[in-house]
């Protein structure tokens, strides 16, 4: 959407850091979040350069994940074979829906989002309905917005139908 990769490489976003242009084996997912998979056999984790801040987000099932923060740095991540994460950026969110077989099936009328939110600022989210199949730009399903004061995060969409569920 909007003629951006939805793959980046780390050097695409993060110019001028050099190890962020040395990596070659993590990649950003649009502008919100980065994955770092592990690809080695028997591995317990694996090491994970972070650009910037970032909200590490390790999934077992869509419904029993945890969330970690990690600062800016090198880091070695535990990661179990049954385990996926990902890394949310700083004020940036990922909304979260049941499994459907098709795209067709999803139903976004409830919606969880996991966020990165510094207090007293706001992050922004635009969902679109993808059909899975067209390269015509999706019709906007909701815009999302969440804020942060005094350690509260409100969460809210411009669509009355959707139930919004912020979690973190």
């Amino acid at each position: 959407v909007g003629d951006d990769m939805m793959f980046k490489p780390l050097s695409f976003v993060y110019r001028g850091d050099e190890f962020a242009e040395a990596v070659e084996d993590q990649l950003m997912v649009g502008d919100s979040i980065m994955i770092a998979p592990v690809y080695e056999p028997n591995a317990i984790g694996r090491y994970v350069y972070l650009p910037e801040d970032m909200l590490a987000v390790l999934f077992e099932s869509e419904d029993n994940f945890s969330c970690t923060e990690y600062k800016k740095g090198h880091h070695f991540i535990k990661i179990a074979a049954n385990q996926v994460v990902v890394f949310i950026r700083q004020n940036k969110l990922l909304p979260l829906c049941c499994s459907a077989k098709c795209t067709a099936e999803q139903d976004y009328s409830k919606l969880r989002i996991i966020g990165y939110i510094r207090e007293n600022e706001k992050a922004c989210y635009t969902l679109y309905d993808d059909d899975g199949i067209s390269v015509n730009v999706s019709p906007v399903i909701s815009e999302i917005t969440a804020e942060k004061k005094n350690g509260t995060v409100l969460a809210e969409s411009n669509n009355a139908d959707l139930e919004i569920n912020y979690i973190n």
